[in-house]
């Protein structure tokens, strides 16, 4: 079973090191994303969460769900940059220059 599926090796909230401030994580994250397969990955992601808009009568769930998915992609964004790498060219103009 892989790890993510182990709810006990999921470090819990009070515990979990910061995001923002976690500087190992952030060059992580541009060691993992910012290869060829990786930017292959978040070029993907981009384009089925920040790229994509819900026709007018999508519903509540659509839309929040969408708007989570969005919030993830721009969070590993944010986490590559200052891990020092560069995300597909499409997200610069996607995304505001703090990410």
């Amino acid at each position: 079973m892989p790890p993510w599926h182990d709810m006990d090796a999921v470090p819990r909230q009070d515990t979990a090191p910061s995001v923002c401030g976690d500087d190992a994580l952030a060059r992580a994250a541009a060691r993992c994303l910012t290869g060829e397969d990786g930017r292959r990955l978040m070029a993907w992601l981009c384009r089925r969460t920040l790229e994509r808009a819900l026709a007018p009568e999508a519903g509540a769930a659509a839309l929040w769900a969408l708007e989570g998915q969005r919030s993830l992609v721009l969070a590993l964004i944010s986490l590559v940059r200052r891990g020092g790498g560069h995300p597909p060219d499409s997200v610069d103009a996607l995304t505001p220059a703090s990410f």
